[in-house]
């Protein structure tokens, strides 16, 4: 028996886990400024949403091929690459502030970012037991929770004072950094690992290669269910991750350090949550998680749209039901699209659950921008997104509960 049979800590969870805390870092800066950085720049929330959308716009591109190429040129050296990729043209970004080359410089950041969510979710997915799959993402993604707390303090820290040079500077060197750190996962050679990816990838009886024709061959068609849901859940993010810092300046008229805190306090209960229930999430059907995620991320838009104006400790409340959606819906999601996908389909099925997220992620970015510029006002613009995000993340939870019951994917795989 193999000594990794059973095991989820490792050196190369633990690498890769590094890893992700520096992109982590790099990604929360970014999209907690990017919208103070258009509008004070060109004076646009539109062009917020375009630099948000032409980076998606990459990240899909590339992961629609990234599962193949990941699984045909290997996960490390795809990591490393990409990351370097990435950080070529924030460093671009920090020294030609054109919009054209602004979004050129997210364009390519989409792509790089496409490739090392994908290589990095096939890691995790390689290197932990399946039968410990959702406690494995939800240590993964809690990785990414400190420096989601630590990225918008520090962003919008620096571009206070304007210096959105120092702020791409440090992003680019993050990410960096994580290359530097998954240069060390080298399990793809390591004989402990070996044996045990040869009998994970190893397709199913009954399911040649000749199967996956066409664009199957990089995405995994059982994993789509999964990965629309996420779609749906990621759009009625998009308030929020994009448009907070100036939704919370311009309407709610709080200073910088003070919207900080958000996303401290979401990432704080990213933490605990993954922490108390991240070996709960492996034993229960998947709408007994999915569900109060949903609802709790529900909760959490109704406080910031209808409540946080007149008080500052519902507002940070929002950031705590915010954050228990974020540590319980998009693990538990990824080890549906994983576990419901067949052996030897774990680069198609990550790549299928990237590629759909990233869209929903465009659409948002690009239609929130439209519709606050566009209306009456930035406050009637703001009430009918967050009222566009609520419909949005319910229909989700909806969707949770028929497609993810025990039933239903118990036929899903069986088709």
């Amino acid at each position: 028996m193999s000594k990794v049979k059973d095991k989820i800590w490792s050196k190369y969870f633990i690498l890769i886990m590094l890893a992700a805390m520096c992109t982590s870092m790099c990604m929360s800066m970014l999209d907690s400024t990017l919208s103070l950085y258009a509008s004070d720049t060109w004076d646009s929330n539109q062009m917020g949403g375009y630099l948000t959308s032409f980076f998606n716009a990459g990240s899909i591109i590339m992961a629609f091929f990234s599962g193949r190429i990941v699984d045909k040129f290997g996960r490390r050296r795809c990591y490393v690459i990409a990351t370097v990729v990435f950080a070529i043209p924030t460093f671009v970004m920090a020294q030609v502030p054109y919009r054209s080359v602004a979004l050129a410089a997210r364009l390519i950041q989409g792509c790089a970012k496409g490739l090392v969510s994908v290589a990095a979710a096939s890691v995790v997915s390689d290197i932990i037991p399946t039968s410990r799959l959702g406690e494995g993402m939800g240590l993964y993604n809690m990785s990414q929770t400190l420096p989601k707390a630590l990225g918008p303090v520090l962003g919008i820290a620096i571009t206070a004072t304007g210096n959105y040079v120092m702020m791409f500077t440090i992003c680019a060197v993050a990410y960096l950094m994580a290359g530097v750190s998954a240069f060390g996962v080298k399990y793809e050679s390591d004989d402990d690992y070996r044996q045990k990816l040869a009998e994970r990838q190893q397709p199913e009886e009954g399911k040649p290669e000749a199967e996956y024709r066409g664009i199957w061959k990089l995405i995994e068609k059982k994993a789509l269910a999964a990965s629309f849901n996420y779609v749906l859940y990621f759009f009625s993010t998009g308030i929020i991750l994009i448009f907070l810092a100036v939704y919370a300046r311009e309407i709610l008229l709080m200073d910088n350090s003070r919207i900080g805190y958000y996303f401290t306090v979401s990432s704080i209960t990213v933490l605990v949550v993954r922490l108390l229930f991240g070996r709960f999430s492996d034993t229960v059907s998947a709408p007994v998680i999915l569900v109060p995620g949903h609802l709790c991320h529900i909760i959490s838009l109704v406080l910031l749209a209808y409540f946080s104006k007149d008080s500052y400790v519902l507002f940070l409340a929002s950031g705590v039901f915010y954050g228990i959606g974020l540590a319980t819906i998009m693990p538990s999601l990824n080890a549906v699209a994983v576990g419901d996908s067949p052996k030897g389909r774990n680069g198609q099925a990550n790549a299928a659950f990237y590629f759909l997220m990233d869209m929903g992620m465009l659409v948002a970015s690009a239609l929130v921008g439209i519709v606050i510029d566009g209306a009456s006002s930035p406050a009637a613009g703001y009430n009918i997104s967050f009222l566009l995000s609520i419909a949005v993340c319910a229909i989700s939870c909806v969707m949770s509960v028929v497609c993810f019951n025990d039933k239903a994917r118990a036929r899903r795989r069986a088709k």
